[in-house]
This record gives structure tokens, C-alpha cells and sequence, in this order.
């Protein structure tokens, strides 16, 4: 049986001057479904996202997130950004990075709540990250901080889950571990990402969403070389890790 829709674009269009960046734009991703969203450089992708965030308002149409408004619907969404800077001199652990996430109106007892410490202990088990809590986040390799800034949006408990970048700069034996900690959540919680790694997000992933500046929709497994040039523009191959080059 088919799951409802839980992110809905329906004739969505935004631009910060008269020149639209996306127009008419219409979509669905439905509930505990993964979609990746590629793109060239400047097409809209980090655009689509912030409309889905409710950090952006569309010029024309509308969006909904579970229903409601995105700025309404904030709380039921985790965001992992590409980079997230802390001062190499704050003395910050993993435990405390993850805790953050579960700062609100009564931030002056948080970590002190039963049910946050439960919910960033769920959050570092699920990345497998327990065994680092107590270490300092500014220690950690590349693919360890990453998984902290996934653990981090996790332990807002969201439904809906987006990333953007989440391969960026990371090696095959570290997006191992990511695609590990992705497979076991794509099984409970809807995953929208942002990645130029299709060879990556094709393990996880069921649509891909070709952005520039419309939107076309595609399932994976019917994704192919030609679509990705019609995102990207031509000049590009997909790159297998394991594989040679597929050529024209």
C-alpha cells in the first residue's frame, strides 16, 4: 500500500530578483521515502531545500510539509548542513554538539530532561557514535563530524530528514559508514538529500529530483545517463566507485 504525501509542491516558483530561479515546480515525496536532489551549481537545489525548511517563501503556489505550512511544520524536520563551524578552541564533546539540537524555550534545563538524554542517546546509537560521546567534536575525522551533524538533527526526533552534501570531501571507507547509518533510517523516517554521489545516494534513494529551474522527477532505477546531462549540462559521465566509466 502506497504511503500519503508528506512534502508537497504544487506550482511552486521563487526568486530573489525578477529572474526565478525555480519556476512551476511540482512535486510530491511521500512519507519514509528517500529522494536525492541533484543539479548543477547555482540551478536551485540548496533553493528547494530552504523553501522545504520554511526559510524561503515561494512567489507563486504553495508547499506543504506533513500537511502544513513549512515554517509550521519546522519541528518535524532535521537539517544536516554541509559544514558547521565550531571554534577549534571550544572545549565541546560529541555528547554536547548532539545535545544542542534539544535546546528550546527551557534551553536552561536541557541535558538535565530525561527524555533529551534519551533522545541523544538514540540519536549517537543509530550513527554509531556512543562509543565517542565523551570525545571532542574538533578531534574527530571528517566522517565522524558528519555523523555527529546527523545525529544532531535526529535528535530533534523528526519525521523528515534533509541533508545537504552529506558525501562531500568524505572516502569510500567513510561513506560506507554513512550509507550504513542512511539505510537504517531510511526505514523509519523520509530522507531528502542533496549529492552530485549518485552512484552513493542510488543505494539509498527512490526518486532523484533533476532541478533547473523546473523540476523533473525520476525513480532511480529508470535514472540514467541522459537525465543526468539534462541536469547538468553535457560533458559529464556517471563514475562508478567499483566500476569503469560508463561512456557515450
Amino acid at each position: 500500500m502506497s504511503k500519503a504525501p508528506i512534502i508537497e509542491f504544487n506550482n511552486v516558483s521563487f526568486g530573489y530578483t525578477p529572474e526565478l530561479i525555480l519556476e512551476d515546480v511540482s512535486f510530491s515525496i511521500n512519507k519514509e521515502e528517500a529522494a536525492c536532489v541533484v543539479g548543477a551549481n547555482g540551478s536551485g537545489k540548496s533553493t528547494l531545500l530552504k523553501l522545504m525548511l520554511g526559510l524561503l517563501e515561494p512567489v507563486r503556489g504553495s508547499i506543504h510539509v506533513a500537511g502544513k505550512k513549512p515554517r509550521k511544520a519546522q519541528r518535524r524536520m532535521g537539517y544536516v548542513p554541509q559544514h558547521l563551524q565550531f571554534d577549534p578552541l571550544f572545549p565541546i564533546t560529541v555528547w554536547e554538539v548532539v545535545m544542542t539540537a534539544r535546546l528550546g524555550p527551557s534551553c536552561f534545563r536541557v541535558g538535565k530532561r530525561a527524555r533529551d538524554r534519551t533522545a541523544v542517546e538514540r540519536a549517537l546509537s543509530d550513527t554509531n557514535l556512543l562509543d565517542l560521546k565523551d570525545r571532542s567534536f574538533q578531534t574527530l575525522s571528517g566522517g565522524q563530524k558528519q555523523r555527529v551533524l546527523i545525529a544532531r538533527a535526529l535528535a530533534c526526533e523528526p519525521e523528515i530528514l534533509l541533508l545537504d552534501e552529506p558525501t562531500a570531501n568524505l572516502d569510500l571507507a567513510v561513506e560506507f559508514k554513512l550509507l550504513e547509518a542512511l539505510l537504517k533510517l531510511r526505514t523509519h523516517m523520509t530522507l531528502v538529500m542533496v549529492s552530485h554521489d549518485l552512484d552513493f545516494v542510488s543505494q539509498v534513494v527512490q526518486k532523484v529530483l533533476c532541478v533547473n529551474k523546473h523540476v523533473a522527477v525520476h525513480h532511480t532505477h529508470a535514472f540514467s545517463e541522459k537525465m543526468l546531462k539534462e541536469a547538468y549540462g553535457s560533458g559529464l559521465r556517471i563514475i562508478h566507485h567499483n566500476e569503469d566509466c560508463q561512456h557515450d
